[in-house]
């Protein structure tokens, strides 16, 4: 965690916001690493909650969930009652169907387009998703970008590195 952020007992949600902050402007969508919010307990969750929650209330940020699931007991966990995701990533399509039913995006980490349902390229660090005539293709910043200053000042470090992959 960068040291302004490390003052805080629970820095999931400072540093999150201190992230969306730096670049909602320059970004479509936030993906949330569920083993990372769960690595703390409750207070990942609480904070995972607010994350989304903030991140969405722009009403034109898309937020991805990645664990990924690997089976589909988690739709309405996911959307709906629960953390109110855009999208999740799963292990495998034949788990897509709850999600879609939620109306949630899928992407299958690992798989390929089909039927609506997205993929994730984790060694290029990308979400697809065939829509149309135009594929839509999601580059994602790695945890080493965001992780890369942990100085004051580290939301600019951060949206420099964010513009240079545009």
């Amino acid at each position: 965690m960068p040291i302004a952020i490390q003052k805080y007992d629970d820095p999931f949600l400072p540093f999150c916001k201190a992230v969306i902050d730096a670049t909602r402007d320059v970004v479509c969508a936030y993906v949330y690493d569920l083993a990372a919010f769960l690595s703390i307990g409750a207070a990942g969750i609480v904070a995972l909650e607010r994350a989304i929650a903030y991140a969405r209330a722009d009403g034109v940020t898309v937020t991805v969930l990645h664990s990924p699931f690997a089976s589909d007991e988690f739709a309405e966990a996911a959307g709906g009652t629960g953390l109110s995701v855009d999208a999740v990533t799963l292990t495998a399509a034949a788990d897509a169907a709850p999600y879609l039913a939620a109306n949630l995006g899928v992407y299958v980490v690992g798989g390929t387009s089909t039927n609506g349902v997205g993929w994730m390229d984790t060694s290029s660090g990308t979400l697809h998703l065939e829509a149309g005539d135009t594929p839509l293709i999601i580059r994602l910043v790695k945890a080493d970008v965001v992780n890369a200053h942990r100085r004051e000042g580290f939301e600019a470090v951060l949206r420099q590195a964010v513009e240079a992959l545009r």
